[in-house]
């Protein structure tokens, strides 16, 4: 079992392989052994485990052989699966927008809804759960959510969300993983990240 530096340096990896395709669009495994200075034995590896995920894609070769006699292995290239996208959450004081993301970053939909007033939790996470169902696209292509929403941590855990008889906490990670059914998906992140301005009601 790996340790946790090396889980840390392999996810270190990952996350540098994907920023170094999304920028250059596709790339051979050698360009990327030598622009992040990682070995061809890693850079394979880990290559390998993001094609069987369904993140990156193979190519035609790069450059065919002039010959049929040509020793070697093709080099082949590879680029981002644009059907697989992430899906971006935010709720703040005017309302909840969703924004789908592709995994270049190019924006394939987004939507706004205007502010809402909720008597309970249950309401809020039925309206945001319906609104990710809406949104989603095939499910089984979803990377990852991420929602990103105004306030602050709840002393008991959550986040306090301003309800229609006051500031309540509430813990919106369950309700969201449950509305996207990725439970199961290793692929899956739910990101959670405090906006600095608290919400704001008149």
């Amino acid at each position: 079992m790996p340790s946790a530096k090396q889980f840390m340096e392999r996810r270190d990896n990952i996350a540098a392989i994907i920023s170094y395709i999304r920028k250059r669009t596709r790339a051979t495994r050698a360009d990327i052994s030598l622009a992040l200075s990682l070995s061809w034995a890693c850079v394979s590896e880990l290559v390998k485990l993001l094609i069987n995920a369904g993140i990156l894609i193979e190519l035609t070769p790069a450059e065919p052989r002039a010959s049929s006699e040509a020793k070697g292995r093709v080099p082949t290239l590879v680029a981002l699966n644009e059907d697989k996208y992430f899906l971006g959450v935010d709720i703040n004081d005017s309302g909840i927008a969703i924004s789908i993301l592709s995994m270049s970053g190019r924006l394939v939909a987004a939507k706004k809804w205007d502010e809402e007033i909720f008597e309970t939790e249950e309401e809020l996470a039925f309206s945001v759960c319906s609104k990710i169902d809406a949104m989603l696209l095939a499910r089984e292509d979803c990377c990852g959510i991420g929602v990103a929403m105004e306030g602050a941590r709840a002393k008991g855990g959550g986040w306090n969300y301003p309800l229609k008889k006051g500031y309540a906490p509430i813990s919106p990670a369950s309700w969201v993983l449950r509305a996207a059914t990725l439970t199961r998906r290793r692929s899956f992140r739910l990101i959670w990240r405090r906006s600095p301005a608290p919400f704001r009601h008149s």
